[in-house]
């Protein structure tokens, strides 16, 4: 199937969205694990040479295995090395790359499916999650290939990639539900199929996955990770965390209000937002616009009900994962971030059915606003609001200093340059002259930083910081 996907879908602008991405990545692939890519490589070291009995040893709550699965056979066959860990990056940074494209073109057309690809692959956030291949990063890239052939109804890699997604972070099971959800809206036609049976039992493939990796915790006495929630309901686990927000309408909080700022207003994401929602205003100024509407609903297509799919999965994660009372992480905007470029992207089609030249224009100031913020941390609302803050030689928003925590700075280019530079210093310039910031954020975590230098046997010994190991 994907290699008939290939035949089908691979012009120049897929060809040269991943050469992009492969270029702006190559330069980083031997870069120190650092913040949570680093506790990562702690974890897939510890599963690598003891599997999962010392992996659940030394982590008291565990993420799904796929991404400790692909570590483990990628040292296997090139040894325990930092390339080892960061190819993961590259391979499904492409991997998500070519399945936007191909769900773009499945949902709407090869044009417009151009235009997102190239969004996409230079997506500020896109980027700044590959490096460590960040769970939300893989998870992103698989939910993109389950969308894709749920909406060609190749339900049989459907559910292999989906239970993929799921076995890579508990969030994926979002998109499972949100499938079902919207199955069970046509359940009348569903029944009618000749093959009802078989693909009812597909849908619900990733869904029995899932409970079958809580059942393998559940016998090892092991928990579903829930480190790092900030409410009374910690010590019932997340699950139980979220279903009781939704219910007591707690999911109104200060966590969930900061990830909902980075949603629509971090690093000119509210640029974005504005464009969709001028472009929903002009959608409704088209004749017949309702009627068409309520007629594909009516119809119920594959292409209605996979742009259905995504509607709900999008206001599930913002309203359940966006609101757990944990660290308000950049990262974990990442799964929305396809749905947001599939809005201004939809938006520019509106402005271009009514004057072409208007949306040319606005393509270009979309892609300019797009690599800009790539590179820099330069707007204006987002200054306003998070101030500023230097790492290394990098000025980035200082959104680490409120509910986020260091992770934080994950969100463009400059995160990646701040990661080779620490390397650079580990590697080659040990006792080259820091300041006293630039020493706070070479060991953010030394419990982990320690056991990665021990593991990569990294013998830096930081005399100009007075961090001897």
């Amino acid at each position: 199937m994907f290699i008939k996907f290939l035949r089908e879908h691979t012009n120049i602008f897929l060809l040269l969205a991943c050469g992009v991405f492969a270029v702006l990545f190559s330069p980083f692939l031997f870069a120190v694990p650092y913040l949570d890519g680093n506790i990562d490589f702690v974890q897939s070291y510890d599963f690598y040479t003891g599997g999962f009995a010392q992996y659940f040893h030394h982590w008291g709550s565990v993420h799904p295995p796929f991404k400790l699965w692909m570590t483990n056979s990628l040292y296997a066959l090139f040894g325990m090395h930092t390339f080892s860990y960061n190819l993961i990056g590259l391979v499904f940074g492409i991997v998500g790359i070519i399945s936007f494209f191909g769900l773009v073109k499945t949902i709407s057309n090869k044009k417009t499916a151009e235009l997102s690809v190239f969004l996409f692959t230079l997506s500020p956030m896109f980027i700044a999650c590959s490096l460590f291949s960040m769970r939300d990063f893989i998870l992103t890239s698989l939910l993109l290939a389950a969308l894709y052939y749920y909406s060609k109804k190749a339900l049989l890699l459907y559910a292999v990639s989906s239970s993929l997604l799921l076995l890579t972070k508990e969030t994926g099971v979002l998109l499972p539900v949100s499938i079902l959800f919207i199955e069970l809206l046509y359940m009348k036609r569903l029944l009618q199929e000749q093959m009802r049976y078989k693909k009812i039992c597909l849908l619900f493939m990733p869904i029995l996955t899932f409970l079958g990796w809580l059942l393998f915790l559940n016998v090892n006495h092991q928990k579903a990770w829930g480190d790092w929630l900030f409410t009374s309901t910690a010590s019932k686990g997340t699950f139980y965390t979220i279903a009781y927000n939704l219910f007591t309408f707690t999911f109104l909080n200060q966590y969930a209000y900061e990830q909902w700022r980075h949603l629509f207003i971090l690093n000119f994401n509210w640029v974005f937002w504005i464009i969709f929602l001028f472009g929903i205003i002009l959608s409704f100024f088209r004749k017949n616009h309702t009627g068409i509407s309520m007629k594909l609903l009516r119809q119920g297509e594959q292409k209605t009900k996979t742009m259905l799919v995504i509607f709900f999965f999008f206001l599930s994660y913002v309203f359940t994962v966006l609101t757990i009372q944990t660290y308000t992480i950049s990262r974990y905007i990442l799964p929305l971030v396809p749905c947001m470029l599939l809005g201004v992207v939809w938006s520019i089609k509106q402005m271009s059915g009514y004057n072409r030249h208007v949306g040319i224009l606005m393509s270009g100031i979309v892609l300019g606003i797009t690599i800009l913020s790539l590179f820099f941390s330069i707007d204006p609302l987002s200054i306003s609001i998070w101030k500023t803050t230097t790492v290394f030689d990098q000025q980035l928003y200082g959104v680490n200093n409120g509910l986020s925590g260091n992770d934080a700075i994950t969100y463009n280019m400059q995160y990646l340059f701040v990661a080779k530079k620490r390397s650079d210093i580990l590697l080659n310039h040990p006792g080259m002259h820091l300041n006293p910031s630039e020493c706070d954020w070479l060991l953010k975590d030394p419990n982990n930083d320690n056991q990665t230098f021990h593991i990569l046997h990294i013998s830096a010994y930081l005399n100009s910081c007075n961090l001897a190991q």
